[in-house]
């Protein structure tokens, strides 16, 4: 069975993208098996001069690097990468890289009447993710539409 990692681009508990990674878990739950990672209380990004990473964040890299994928599911914040989501990415890919030729699904879910995430072209690395983070670009919109059919 395939074991993929969900982050969901928050660090509030009861928030959209964190139940909809829930869902995706359990309606998928007899093709793969996914584990939630929580992302909150990492500390702020800053380049260690030894280019050390804390060890939280080693057990996080040890992790992905593990599983088949990583699903990521985030709200936007005025227009760009949530700051809890972009300090993650920004350790996971300092000094560690288990992002690398890694399959990356970036979804969301939105109750407002715009988009969840800004788009593909926003999740690239000359847009201000870390270069390690290549997503494949399979956007999920769930605005009353079908959530998805497989993994």
């Amino acid at each position: 069975m395939k074991h993929y990692i969900g982050i969901a681009g928050t660090n509030r508990q009861g928030s959209t993208n964190r139940r909809l990674l829930q869902f995706i878990k359990e309606h998928f739950a007899d093709k793969a098996e996914i584990e939630l990672m929580d992302i909150g209380g990492l500390p702020v990004f800053y380049k260690t001069p030894e280019r050390s990473v804390p060890e939280r964040v080693t057990e996080m890299a040890k992790k992905i690097e593990a599983s088949d994928g990583v699903i990521i599911s985030t709200p936007e914040y005025d227009h760009g990468v949530p700051a809890v989501l972009m300090n993650a990415l920004e350790w996971l890919s300092y000094g560690v890289h288990p992002f690398a030729d890694k399959p990356v699904m970036i979804t969301g879910a939105s109750y407002g009447m715009l988009w969840d995430f800004p788009g593909p072209t926003d999740a690239t690395p000359d847009a201000g993710l870390p270069g390690t983070v290549r997503p494949d670009h399979a956007i999920i919109r769930i605005h009353g539409g079908p959530l998805l059919t497989s993994l």
